[in-house]
């Protein structure tokens, strides 16, 4: 099994190249090196401890799966690891407020005031309609949103990092919890925000979404 350079510290496409090379091994070196991180990252999210677990073997399982295809994509001279690393975690954790292993968890907690979307989008990922009827409406429109996004990131007319950032506003979180999630500065995540705020609401309009909805 190969040292880890001790002086300097390992580089990240170091870590990379072991990894593919040893698998098992540079597994053990990778997390090593990286696995504080992304748990501390999955911690600022501030889910129960058996939610955390969850969670940490959902983005354990998306950097492994298909011969390590995700951090085979990784390019190093457009963002740094740990940013990469950031990205997935956010979206596995958005994927996790969206299962059903996690809807009986969300509907207990309640969201803090700064936390719902000027927009009030963040209605659509409630569980809190009254009638069978009105829970599929929402189950819909949830899946139209998700849609218009996917498709507007692959049509770039926004990132993906906004794509998430719009998601996680919309799950109710504060610019604060995005700006961790994220791996950005709180101004940074309010600024990207305001910017795509305009576009979102025009959009949605021509979509035929509506606060209402």
């Amino acid at each position: 099994m190969p040292e880890l350079p001790s002086n300097p510290p390992p580089s990240d496409e170091w870590l990379r190249e072991q990894l593919l090379q040893s698998p098992e091994e540079g597994w053990s070196q990778f997390w090593r090196v990286h696995g504080p991180f992304v748990e501390r990252i999955v911690g600022r999210f501030q889910l129960r401890k058996e939610d955390r677990e969850e969670v940490l073997q959902e983005v354990s399982h998306a950097l492994v799966k298909e011969n390590f295809k995700v951090l085979r994509e990784w390019n190093p001279e457009r963002c740094s690891l740990r940013g990469f690393l950031s990205v997935i975690v956010a979206r596995n954790v958005i994927s996790f407020f969206r299962s059903g292993f996690h809807s009986y968890n969300a509907r207990k907690s309640s969201l803090p005031s700064e936390g719902v979307s000027p927009e009030g989008f963040s209605l659509l990922l409630e569980d809190s309609a009254n009638t069978p009827a009105e829970r599929l409406h929402r189950i819909e429109l949830v899946r139209s949103l998700l849609k218009l996004l996917d498709d507007w990131v692959a049509q770039h007319q926004i990132s993906a990092t906004d794509r998430m950032l719009v998601l996680l506003r919309l799950r109710g979180m504060t610019f604060t919890q995005i700006s961790n999630a994220l791996g950005i500065s709180r101004s940074s995540a309010t600024v990207r925000f305001t910017r795509i705020k305009p576009f979102l609401k025009r959009r949605f309009e021509e979509e035929g979404f509506s606060p209402q909805d």
